[in-house]
């Protein structure tokens, strides 16, 4: 059976990475401070109660958002699921002269793309609301999602921001790896890369005598 596209959208905003749980000094007087660390879900939401909304949350529901409108809650993916991500971020006021390229240009600058990822990765695990259970999204967990495509842009001219995500469940026979292939020599497999002397397996009847 051929692979089954599970979505394949672009989803309007202004990406946002997800951001990590940090550590930070905390004052205990007399010129003593301690290490604490706060939570990222309970920091977005007690600025919530402030009349604040960071600007991840309002990505990640501008995703979830997205999703709920162009597909009905499916029964999720359970499977070898690949996941591709195009951001398109704000491009900076050096880049909007006249003098500057108009065409898309890699954005090699922070936050780092993996982080965009694990922010529309964690939408796509959560996007119905369940009643007195767990959120569901497109696929049964993010641990599922084998394989990441990703990149990071700045947009075109007169383009806009935002992210083009395709989900794929393979139903196919999922490709072998192949490390270290040089252009001018034959790809490594995985297994050549174990040492030479590596230890073999013992035949089950010279097992007796062998210690348990």
């Amino acid at each position: 059976m051929p692979d089954k596209i599970l979505i394949s959208t672009f989803i309007r905003g202004n990406p946002e990475p997800q951001p990590r749980p940090r550590a930070r000094a905390m004052p205990l007087g007399n010129g003593k401070f301690t290490a604490q660390s706060y939570n990222c879900e309970r920091y977005g939401r007690d600025h919530e109660k402030h009349g604040q909304i960071m600007p991840w949350v309002v990505w990640r529901e501008a995703i979830k958002r997205h999703i709920r409108s162009i597909m009905p809650k499916p029964v999720p993916a359970d499977g070898a699921i690949v996941l591709r991500c195009q951001f398109f971020v704000e491009r900076p006021g050096y880049l909007l002269l006249p003098k500057a390229p108009r065409g898309a240009i890699p954005c090699l600058s922070r936050p780092d793309t993996d982080n965009y990822v694990k922010l529309c990765a964690d939408a796509l695990s959560t996007v119905w609301e369940v009643p007195g259970g767990d959120p569901t999204g497109i696929w049964v967990d993010d641990a599922r999602v084998y394989k990441i495509v990703a990149s990071k842009w700045y947009p075109a001219r007169g383009d806009i921001t935002g992210a083009h995500v395709t989900v794929t469940l393979q139903e196919e026979a999922v490709e072998q790896p192949v490390l270290f292939a040089k252009p001018d020599e034959d790809p490594v497999h995985p297994r050549e890369l174990l040492p030479a002397g590596r230890p073999k397996a013992i035949p089950a009847d010279k097992l007796d005598g062998i210690p348990q």
